[in-house]
């Protein structure tokens, strides 16, 4: 891997907009499904999204699944890389940052978040939407377009326990690491 390309994932990691761009696209995607209009739950979310950051993951869930993973289009560098590292967290996956992002995508109007039962519910705006169309015909994002619709199509109606589950099946070594500690490709 070249140097160019490692600077350009530690900048993508920092940059917010990358972020909030790819959780709105897959935000988007779910509200496309029958059983989409909110996805239940931050956990939910962030497994859909952990799937999303780590393409060689989704490629597994798909073949756990007894589904085909050709069309995840794992690039070389993503199998030796991600463009931003989850750590171990309660419930498998995390990213400290996501109440921030989702605070700003609810506060841009992009999307509503609201509370049934005890349980968060996320759900993308029609300016949301408006938004994707165009983040849709930007190269970089073309990727995570076209996995979220993968995910959303493979995983969009298992419920965030299955979800955890299956993520300490793909990934076992989660189970002995720390809390807090960083997830490698």
């Amino acid at each position: 891997m070249s140097s160019n390309t490692i600077e350009e994932i530690i900048r993508l990691d920092e940059s917010n907009y990358f972020h909030l761009a790819r959780i709105l696209i897959l935000l988007d995607e779910m509200s496309k499904k029958s059983y989409g209009e909110f996805i239940e739950g931050i956990t939910k979310l962030v497994k859909l999204d952990f799937l999303l950051r780590y393409p060689t993951v989704l490629e597994k869930a798909l073949i756990k699944k007894g589904k085909s993973a050709k069309f995840v289009d794992v690039k070389e560098h993503e199998r030796e890389n991600v463009e931003s590292k989850m750590i171990r967290y309660k419930f498998g996956p995390w990213d400290k940052r996501y109440y921030e992002f989702l605070r700003i995508l609810e506060g841009l109007g992009l999307i509503r978040i609201g509370n049934e039962n005890g349980t968060t519910l996320f759900q993308i705006t029609e300016e949301g939407k408006q938004t994707c169309k165009n983040l849709n015909n930007i190269e970089i994002f073309k990727d995570y377009v076209k996995r979220s619709k993968i995910i959303t199509s493979a995983f969009g109606e298992n419920k965030a326990n299955y979800l955890v589950k299956m993520s300490y099946s793909l990934r076992p070594e989660l189970s002995e690491m720390k809390l807090g500690e960083v997830i490698e490709p």
